[in-house]
């Protein structure tokens, strides 16, 4: 199972997944504690690019995600909806994958010189009381929680460790493209627009609804039809070069569009966003190209094809909007990183090639 990288690094998941993890009667249980004392903590395993994943970390990911994605099953089991993979199986590649991620990410950082700043202490350090309140009670120590820790097989160390994960990861994003993804460049941003078939518009609407949002009559529809229609032999008749302008001050003047005041430059947006046949007649234009008129259930639009900026904010089916270079520039550094763990070179030390998770976790 290869997850997305952000969600793996950028969820803390070691106390939600390591406490409290009791099983229900008549399902297989382990004896991790035993397990976990199997090796010494600062066993190597196996090396990521040559950087040493201990056994305490090895341990942490076996762990975790047992319990997240398969608690309860025997390792002998198959992994529930795949018949090909049993638990084990599962576990061995997916622990090893997480731990790849870790390294990478280390080996990354080193290479671009990404250093955690003060600003991401300062995160550290309120996850760290944030965890204390949790876990020890607003009145507990560090102290206190890294006793916890260790009752849950997880030292101070490795605690410090995960966490800084959480924080290196959009530093290493933030130093090699910027905050906003200003460093990447308008070429590349643009090349991903139209990869993703990003569009842009402008548009000159006549209303199928009146002022009072009733539907118009088939006579009044007629007239709208009509005069959208005038608008766009108008239009036609400009030369190419003084389209745009002029299309922008018949839009001002005429177009019953709501959103016209919160997008004067256009609609930017990626596909699935706009209306069918709205969104039909944008992919077929090029910058300062008409189309005819489109009928949509608001009415009959006019649309100009108009240049795509990197800054431009493309409408996403999303709650949070970016611009296409900041989109651009996180889509192109979640390739490289995921293409950089997918090919790390790991070796496994002679002790752990062939590890047979059965002789290690034994049933309680």
């Amino acid at each position: 199972m290869k997850r997305f990288a952000l969600c793996a690094l950028c969820a803390l998941m070691l106390l939600s997944l390591l406490a409290g993890c009791g099983q229900e009667d008549g399902v297989v249980t382990y004896d991790w504690e035993a397990a976990f004392g199997t090796y010494p903590a600062e066993t190597t395993v196996m090396t990521v690019n040559g950087r040493d994943v201990s056994w305490e970390l090895y341990f942490y990911w076996l762990y975790s995600e047992y319990m997240k994605y398969l608690g309860g099953y025997a390792l002998e089991e198959n992994v529930p909806d795949d018949t090909e993979m049993t638990v084990a199986e599962f576990l061995l590649s997916d622990v090893e994958y997480c731990c790849a991620q870790y390294k990478v990410l280390d080996d990354l950082a080193e290479k671009n010189s990404a250093e955690l700043t003060e600003a991401d202490m300062e995160v550290l350090e309120l996850q760290l009381q944030d965890d204390i309140a949790e876990y020890v009670g607003e009145d507990g120590t560090e102290a206190e929680f890294y006793e916890y820790l260790e009752g849950i097989y997880t030292s101070p160390e490795l605690y410090e460790y995960i966490n800084r994960m959480m924080v290196l990861f959009p530093r290493l994003f933030i130093t090699i493209n910027g905050e906003t993804g200003e460093k990447f460049s308008d070429e590349e941003a643009l090349a991903f627009a139209e990869e993703y078939g990003c569009m842009k518009v402008k548009h000159i609407l006549f209303s199928a609804a009146g002022e009072d949002g009733a539907e118009l009559s088939e006579e009044e529809k007629a007239d709208k039809l009509a005069a959208a229609q005038a608008v766009l032999d108008e239009l036609n008749a400009v030369p190419e070069a003084g389209r745009e302008a002029r299309f922008t001050e018949i839009m001002n003047e005429k177009s019953e569009d709501p959103g016209l005041a919160q997008y004067p430059e256009g609609y930017c947006f990626m596909p699935g966003v706009m209306q069918e046949a709205f969104e039909a007649a944008a992919a077929e234009l090029q910058p300062g190209e008409l189309s005819g008129i489109v009928e949509t259930p608001n009415g009959y639009h006019i649309l100009l094809g108009v240049e795509i900026s990197p800054d431009d904010v493309p409408l996403m089916n999303s709650e949070v909007q970016y611009t296409v270079r900041y989109a651009a520039a996180v889509t192109n550094f979640n390739y490289m990183y995921n293409e950089a763990v997918n090919t790390a070179e790991v070796v496994y030390s002679p002790e752990f090639e062939n590890l047979d998770l059965s002789a290690v976790l034994r049933e309680n």
